[in-house]
């Protein structure tokens, strides 16, 4: 009886044995499967870190276009407000200029509407002082040609005759 205890208790072992040798067998083939498999995660989990890495430069070079875009667009607007104004400000001094520019030109309109009416007056007034004139200096030298003809001095006469040569009027 302790010979089959003993042999039962050796069987026992080397099943025992057996089924941990198994074992053994498998849990080295489950830590190779697992190995395999952390170093496909690992993979998987790189190229996706890889992937994200990218995707995350991509975007911040896209994000520092877009800030580089804006602050261009910002500042042509800012550049093009303050040409705006300047503009502005120049047209609105242009403005008043051509309405000094307006105000002088009726200033000078009047003034010459005024000379023009003076200076008709003063040519009716020249006009008229001409033919008095004209009357006058017809009238002495008919007074003239009268006293010549009447007059027989020859000297008198000749020297009458100078003075009318003299003030262009002819006999």
């Amino acid at each position: 009886m302790k010979t089959e205890k003993i042999q039962g208790l050796l069987k026992y072992i080397d099943d025992r044995l057996q089924t941990l040798e198994n074992e053994k067998e498998d849990l080295k083939e489950y830590q190779k499967l697992d190995k395999t498999k952390r170093s496909i995660e690992y993979t998987m989990y790189d190229n996706t870190n890889k992937e994200a890495i990218k995707e995350k430069t991509k975007l911040d070079e896209q994000k520092a276009e877009l800030i580089q875009k804006d602050n261009n667009v910002k500042t042509q607007l800012h550049d093009l407000s303050t040409e705006i104004l300047k503009l502005d400000q120049e047209k609105k001094k242009l403005d008043a200029n051509i309405k000094s520019l307006k105000d002088d030109k009726e200033t000078l309109q009047s003034e010459e509407n005024t000379m023009v009416e003076e200076k008709i007056k003063l040519k009716l007034d020249i006009d008229s002082l001409n033919e008095e004139s004209n009357r006058y200096s017809f009238c002495f030298y008919l007074g003239l040609v009268s006293f010549c003809l009447t007059d027989r001095t020859q000297t008198r006469r000749q020297r009458f005759q100078c003075f009318l040569f003299d003030h262009d009027f002819y006999l």
